[in-house]
């Protein structure tokens, strides 16, 4: 079976529809579910874009013919535009770009797969983050997005190769952008201010973010360049997110393949910290957190073999890092090798028995890898009267997945009377909610779950939805055939001892009725059905 029997395509050079094609076949091998299946489907992915790269190869001859690297091209084609045609000139490069390529001209025996080194493929032309089966929608998929990407990237390269420029009293948009990137460059290569709060802050109260298509422009290049280079405090991100709203742009972050770690730094799950590198000017310090970063991304993004490369180089680098260790315990969870786990758990605690937040990374890494049970017992672990309400929201959580959603309210509930703007402990309760409805269709004379619901609704001020939760036609349905099923049964007992003919003539007539009812259920659910 080939890469593209595998894909269940016919041979193209078109990476849109090869992304569409990994992404249906996402659903069906689930990275967790499936990982042989999934890493099979990996494979056939990764050499069907090498496939696809001869032909971006002409491309970039287009692009270098055309001069898109050349300061002169950048500044006659869009500095002279109107900011309402800036977009406009993008799609019209990107469309002659597109044009350029001639898919019926490929020699297919110019392919030599061993031509092209694995290492050498750059990882951010694809990403698995962006197919995420919630996510993705096929019909919405924009043809053009890989190439504007490839665009922006050239752009943000010319723009931080291009010699500094002083800043004028009046200057163009395209020229306040350029100056803007590179005062964002040079904060990030300081390492001395990079973790320094107050910097970030001056930063973005810079005048140009109050100019939409200004700001529009710099979210691009502003994400093209912390995807290579992700390496900042989570109350940076934070900042970023504030001034960009990021947390209500989930889907564009998708396609640029970041949401799952923007999304991770701005919730408050533990991430690997920087207060021991703060004030460090070393560039292997730089280069180590670098890689420790692309581990996060790299297991995130089911880039296992990548999450590898990057440990063995960390490792080289700093062996003594609690946070690098617990990376490795989440590798290790991640690829099924769970009996590694623990000496590389115990190995990060021993450099810091009193380090409780190396307690609380490893419960989180657990918790993410469904070892429930395990989390809870870390979290008890932790004696740090200033990390209980994290304490509390992680085991809480825990309680729920195992379906002890009593414990977990009661847990959640002490977090919101402390803290009632916790959005994150708002969202999982409202998803407990959902989790319980689910299990109340099957189970629906169970009232104290529903108790339970309606609790939820007023923790998280929803009484809207109380209505909700209330008995339909259904559920009444079913608790009387319930009911009458005991009664029978506890009726036919009693007769069977006082008198068996008696007995035996119910228990016909209860059988007959059983089989109307099972015939009356498969008749209903085949005519709504049909009517669906």
């Amino acid at each position: 079976m080939n890469i593209w029997d595998i894909l269940e395509i016919e041979q193209t050079a078109d990476r849109a529809i090869i992304k569409k094609a990994y992404a249906r076949k996402l659903k069906i091998y689930h990275p967790e579910d499936d990982p042989e299946g999934f890493q099979k489907l990996r494979e056939a992915y990764d050499r069907a874009l090498k496939y696809a790269k001869i032909n971006a190869q002409r491309i970039e001859s287009y692009v270098e013919d055309n001069k898109l690297h050349n300061k002169n091209y950048f500044e006659n084609e869009i500095q002279n535009e109107d900011k309402s045609n800036v977009e406009k000139c993008r799609i019209t490069i990107v469309n002659r770009l597109e044009y350029s390529l001639d898919e019926d001209e490929y020699d297919e025996d110019e392919f030599d797969e061993d031509e092209y080194d694995e290492d050498e493929y750059d990882e951010d032309e694809y990403d698995e983050d962006g197919f995420d089966e919630d996510e993705y929608d096929e019909d919405e998929y924009d043809e053009l997005e890989y190439d504007e990407d490839e665009l922006i990237r050239h752009r943000l390269n010319f723009i931080l190769d291009y010699p500094h420029e002083q800043p004028v009293e009046e200057q163009t948009d395209e020229q306040k952008v350029n100056y803007f990137i590179r005062k964002l460059r040079n904060l990030y290569q300081d390492t001395l201010r990079r973790f320094d709060e107050k910097n970030w802050e001056e930063l973005l109260q810079d005048d140009i973010l109050e100019d939409l298509n200004c700001k529009l422009i710099l979210q691009d290049l502003i994400l093209t360049f912390l995807k290579e280079h992700p390496s900042l405090p989570r109350n940076i991100w934070r900042k970023l997110a504030e001034i960009f709203y990021w947390k209500e742009e989930e889907r564009f972050l998708a396609k640029k393949g970041l949401s799952r770690y923007i999304f991770k730094q701005l919730s408050n799950d533990p991430l690997p910290r920087y207060t021991y590198f703060e004030g460090n000017t070393d560039s292997d310090c730089i280069e180590y957190l670098e890689y420790r970063d692309k581990i996060v991304i790299s297991l995130l993004t089911y880039h296992y073999y990548k999450a590898n490369e990057y440990i063995e180089l960390a490792q080289k680098m700093n062996k003594k890092d609690p946070d690098l260790l617990c990376l490795i315990g989440a590798y290790y969870l991640k690829t099924k090798q769970n009996k590694k786990v623990k000496a590389v758990f115990l190995e990060a605690i021993k450099l810091n028995p009193y380090d409780w937040e190396t307690y609380l990374y490893q419960a989180q890494i657990m918790y993410e890898n469904k070892g429930y049970q395990e989390a809870v017992f870390i979290c008890n672990q932790i004696d740090d009267a200033l990390m209980k309400y994290e304490v509390r929201t992680l085991k809480g959580k825990c309680y729920a997945k195992m379906t002890s959603w009593r414990k977990a309210i009661d847990i959640l509930k002490q977090n919101m009377e402390i803290n009632p703007c916790d959005e994150e402990i708002k969202k999982f309760l409202i998803d407990t909610a959902h989790d319980i409805k689910i299990y109340l269709k099957s189970h629906p004379h169970k009232f104290k779950y529903r108790k339970m619901i309606k609790e939820i609704y007023c923790i998280t001020n929803q009484t809207e939805k109380l209505k909700e939760v209330k008995l339909d036609k259904e559920d009444k349905k079913k608790i009387i055939d319930r009911l009458f099923v005991i009664c029978s049964i506890l009726y036919f007992i009693r007769l069977l001892f006082v008198d068996p003919i008696r007995a035996a003539f119910f228990f016909s007539l209860f059988m007959l009725l059983l089989v109307i009812r099972v015939i009356q259920s498969i008749i209903t659910y085949q005519f709504r059905k049909n009517k669906s």
